[in-house]
């Protein structure tokens, strides 16, 4: 007797079982022969149907089930359990809060030999304010801008590539002769635009010559901020790594 393989079923599925056994107009037995799944668990399907049903029309209803409740100060707490339960080196640092556009942003006394960072992806054009509550903690303002002017424009590939050299240019200006830079880059699925060539393009223009490029897989690998917001999974673009010097 060979035993029949588990077998995965989609939430859609499980679904459309549990809405056909609340209809009642056909029997456990023609539903389990119908789709091919055991009564008992087309009774456990209908009745986890039934007994959520009412989360639909609750707090967060209509767009998925109502998101975990977080204890803050518990995240908070283990961060900084971590972040300071080691003595780390003391090194002289500045943190400087400005438009990467202007060249006054890279005022300092110092040369830098290394650059390392990662611009907001071409169709991003909500990077500001997701990134509101890191520019506060160094002087940035108290509520949130929601205009489009305050950053780099979206509104075509060879417009934020032109703005993005200047970045470069800005950045190359104030570094050391053999500096490196080593930037992070990808998009976003709407965008249908080559990456790699907006990256490497705008470096050239900038100022830097392109050492080397590294697949960088997809935000898939780690905690990808999109798969809790959206209501349909969507395939990421693959992000690159870019090594330069200044030319």
């Amino acid at each position: 007797m060979t035993r029949r393989a588990r077998r995965n079923h989609t939430p859609a599925f499980k679904a459309k079982v549990a809405l056909a056994a609340v209809k009642g107009d056909r029997t456990l037995a023609q539903l389990a022969e119908q789709f091919d799944v055991h009564p008992n668990q087309i009774t456990s399907w209908k009745a986890q149907l039934e007994g959520g049903a009412a989360d639909v029309f609750g707090p967060g209803g209509g767009n998925g089930a109502a998101p975990p409740s977080v204890d803050v100060l518990s995240v908070i707490r283990r961060r900084a359990v971590r972040y300071y339960s080691h003595r780390w080196p003391r090194v002289a640092g500045r943190a400087t809060l400005g438009d990467s556009r202007n060249s006054e942003a890279f005022e300092s006394p110092n040369l830098f030999n290394w650059v390392i960072t990662s611009p907001p992806y071409y169709g991003m054009r909500t990077y500001v304010q997701d990134q509101w509550l890191r520019a506060w903690f160094v002087g940035g303002p108290s509520n949130v801008d929601y205009g489009y002017g305050v950053q780099v424009s979206h509104e075509s590939p060879e417009q934020y590539m032109r703005e993005l050299a200047s970045v470069w240019r800005n950045a190359a200006s104030a570094c050391r002769d053999g500096a490196r830079l080593v930037a992070r880059f990808g998009g976003i699925r709407d965008r249908q635009v080559p990456v790699r060539d907006i990256i490497l393009d705008s470096l050239k223009s900038g100022g830097w010559r392109v050492r080397t490029v590294f697949a960088a897989g997809t935000a898939s690998a780690g905690k990808r901020q999109a798969d809790s917001f959206l209501r349909t999974y969507s395939r990421p673009v693959e992000e690159c790594d870019v090594w330069a010097e200044v030319a």
